[in-house]
Order: structure tokens, then C-alpha cells, then sequence
């Protein structure tokens, strides 16, 4: 866990989880009916972003250095700095979080029709 003063993910005590434990089971199968795993599992829900905030000891994705660059090119081509205000914020985590989804659908191959 991070100590964390503010925010979404902040608690009462001042810190926040980095991990969610998810119990592996079932498979949901179309049929809405679930069918026993051959093995159970845990999954600590872990993922590169939230490992990244854990190694760089930040709070927030939107601040580790895979999204810097972008956070930075936001504010030198918008004039506004990230963190300059609530609005601020939220549009450039809004914007950063647009072009990594776009990033994706290109690298799976999706185009356009037109």
C-alpha cells in the first residue's frame, strides 16, 4: 500500500490498495450458467499501470512517467497545466486515457471504413 492524503482511492487511515483480490471459481458460460474451474485461482488484479504507481510511488496512473509525456504534451499544445485545476485535470486524464484506448484499437488492427 501507498500513503495517499486525497482522492478517489484514499481511505480513512490515509492509504490505498493497489491490488484487488479476485477469487477465481467459475467460468460464466453463454448460457448464464457457471461450470467449476479445473483450477482455482487468485488473481491480484495487479497490472503493469497499477505496478508502475506501487515502483514510482505515485497515486495516480495519470502521474507515472508512461503517461507524463502525454500529460505534458496536453499542456504545452493547450496552454493549461495538468493540475492547474479540477477541470484541468480531468480533461487531460480524459484526453490521455482516449489516446491509449486509440492505441490499442490500432495495435489490434482496427481501422476505419472511410
Amino acid at each position: 500500500m501507498l500513503a495517499k492524503t486525497a482522492g478517489p482511492a484514499a481511505s480513512a487511515t490515509g492509504t490505498w490498495s493497489s491490488t484487488n483480490l479476485v477469487f477465481m471459481q467459475y467460468e460464466l458460460k453463454p448460457d448464464h450458467t457457471l461450470e467449476p474451474l479445473p483450477a482455482e485461482n487468485v488473481d491480484t488484479g495487479l497490472g503493469l499501470e497499477r505496478g508502475a504507481c506501487v515502483i514510482q510511488e505515485v497515486g495516480s496512473v495519470f502521474d507515472t512517467d508512461g503517461f507524463r509525456l502525454v500529460m505534458d504534451w496536453v499542456a504545452a499544445e493547450s496552454g493549461v497545466s495538468y493540475g492547474e485545476s479540477a477541470v484541468a485535470t480531468k480533461a487531460h486524464r480524459v484526453l490521455a486515457d482516449h489516446g491509449r484506448a486509440m492505441s490499442f484499437l490500432i495495435a489490434d488492427g482496427v481501422t476505419t471504413v472511410e
